[in-house]
This record gives C-alpha cells, structure tokens and sequence, in this order.
C-alpha cells in the first residue's frame, strides 16, 4: 500500500513539473514581444530623436549668393548722355557707345572686386545757325555761320567694386585709368580750323546692375567716362 501511495506521489509531482517549463516559454516570449513593441515602435516617447544633418556646399557656401562672385566675367553694351549734348546748336551725330568687360578675382559675403577694361566713343556736331546770338549784343555779326564736328574717344583699364545685395542686384563703383581722344574740325565763312588732342585721363562711374536670369541683364551708370555722363545697356555673366 505504501509502495502505491508513494507511486501516485511521484507521478503527481512529474505531471506537475512537466507544466513548468511551458509557461516559462510564454512568460519569457510574451515579454520579448512586450520590449519589440516598445523599441520598435515609431511613435514611442523613449525613441531619441535625431537633428536633421547640415547640407554642406551648394548655395549655403559663402559668396554662394552674389551677383557677381571669383571667376565670373561680365561684359556690357550701352548707350549714355554725352555732356555736350546740352549746349547751343550741338546734336548727336554718333551718340556714346561703349563696350566693358570684367573678371572678377575676389569675392567675399557681400563683396567682390573685378578687373577689365573699356572703350567708348561719341561723335557730336555744331552748327552756329542753330544758336540765337541776338541776346548776345548789336555788335555780334549773326549772319556769320560756322560748323563743327568733334569725337570723343576713351580706351582704359579698370578696377571695380560691388556690392551684391543678392544672386541677381548689385551696385557698382569703378575707377579708370587711359587714354583720352579729342578730335575736332570746323569752318566758318573765312576759314577753317581744328585741333587733336591725346593724353592721360582717369574717370569714374557707378551705378546698379539687374539680372533677370542666371546671365542675361541690364545696368545703369552715372559720372563720366570719357564719353558720357550716364548711361544704360545690356549686361551678360558667365
């Protein structure tokens, strides 16, 4: 009788052990689901969250943003107002034409420096008949004429400095150092007369600059040149 009691003792106790290891399997997979849940989840408080990376270079690099910047040239056509245009019996025969070009070789935030050249030339005439001498006096001879022709020409170096409020407006200060060509032939009634004059000259200029794309835009200028006193025109970059 113990012999059996002790039998269904020992087989009680396997039965229940043999539960054991089963629920351990589930405890242990249920939590490892539990913690998949937590770290996988995207929405989840405890995920750390990453600052977006820097772009590097493009347009964030500096001088990336200027109109004019290191390695561009720029060349420029235009027209201008000659200073003589406003005196007595004087027209334009040739009105200021000038052409430019530029490199730049610094740039920098908002500025850059460039270095080029330029060329212009007007040519004017006069024809006394034009002018009203009356209010001049009763001893002026008016039924005396003359005419005249006269040239400008300029041919220079220049230095410039911009600067470049974005990729597409700039404002502009030159200095120029060359040669100044005066040229002038007239006669009267009686005689003829003239003279040509080449020499040394520095001028000044500056104005603005507006790109309606990437290289195609005018510009406007005020000073003088040689030639001109303001002036306006097509600008190309590339």
């Amino acid at each position: 009788m113990r012999k059996l009691n002790l039998s269904l003792f020992l087989l009680g106790c396997i039965l229940a052990t043999s539960f054991i290891p089963a629920y351990a399997d589930n405890d242990l997979a249920f939590a490892n689901k539990a913690s998949e849940t937590i770290f996988k989840d995207d929405n989840s408080l405890l995920k750390p969250k990453r600052r977006p990376a820097k772009r590097r270079g493009g347009r964030g690099r500096k001088g990336a943003e200027l109109a004019f910047q290191k390695g561009n040239t720029a060349l420029e056509l235009g027209i201008g107002l000659s200073p003589f245009s406003i005196m007595p019996g004087t027209s334009t025969s040739i009105p200021p034409l000038s052409l430019n070009g530029e490199y730049c070789f610094w740039s920098g935030t908002k500025s850059s420096f460039g270095v080029g050249a330029l060329v212009g030339y007007n040519g004017m005439k006069f024809n006394s008949s034009d002018v009203d001498l009356s209010s001049l006096g009763t001893e002026v001879d008016t039924s005396a004429s003359a005419t005249a022709k006269f040239s400008l020409l300029y041919a220079g170096a220049k230095i410039t400095w911009h600067y470049n409020f974005n990729s597409n407006i700039e404002f502009f200060y030159n200095l120029s150092a060359g040669f100044w060509n005066v040229k002038f032939d007239g006669n009267d009634t009686e005689s003829s007369f003239g003279f040509n004059y080449t020499g040394p000259m520095l001028t000044s200029m500056m104005g603005f600059k507006f790109y309606f794309s990437d290289n195609i835009g005018m510009y406007i200028e005020f000073g003088f040149d040689g030639i001109k006193i303001a002036g306006a025109g097509l600008a190309v970059k590339f």
